[in-house]
């Protein structure tokens, strides 16, 4: 199981193995997207950024996600993830050339020497405050369709 600290707004996962099936439950969150205690605050307009300790995928498509969680009290700690309502805040995919030659985000943002690869989404401007999901997908072509989800927990601090 992934080791978070308490700190972490990122909700846990038993593993980092891909997704293969889009009618599989554990898409919206990975597996099986225990939830976290902590929540990062963000603000409309400002970018948030994912990190991933080493991506070693290099084609497909990555896409952002938010969902806000729409339970009587706000509450993402027990918001299914299965039920949100997610709108899509970014996505990254072909730079240049060929689905076949060309060169992908996926391999751009990656860190060949072992840093953190970071990608970064603007938060949209006109939300309402209060608490939301973020989603990051990869998608990753090299096998059949392999879906990657990091969920984390945000509470969107004040409108733009």
């Amino acid at each position: 199981m992934q080791d978070a600290a308490s700190w972490m707004p990122q909700r846990k996962w038993i593993s980092n193995n891909p997704i293969f099936e889009t009618t599989n439950s554990s898409l919206s969150c990975n597996t099986p997207g225990t939830p976290a205690r902590a929540y990062i605050p963000i603000r409309a307009g400002e970018n948030i950024t994912a990190v991933y300790a080493y991506w070693v995928h290099t084609v497909g498509p990555m896409i952002a996600w938010m969902a806000y969680c729409d339970n009587a009290d706000n509450d993402c700690t027990t918001f299914s993830s299965e039920t949100a309502d997610w709108f899509k805040i970014g996505e990254k995919g072909l730079l240049d050339g060929s689905i076949e030659t060309g060169e992908w985000f996926q391999k751009a943002f990656s860190m060949w020497d072992g840093s953190p690869s970071l990608w970064s989404e603007r938060v949209p401007v006109g939300l309402k405050a209060g608490r939301y999901l973020v989603r990051h997908e990869i998608i990753s072509l090299h096998s059949a369709n392999s879906m990657y989800m990091l969920l984390s927990q945000s509470k969107l601090c004040a409108r733009r």
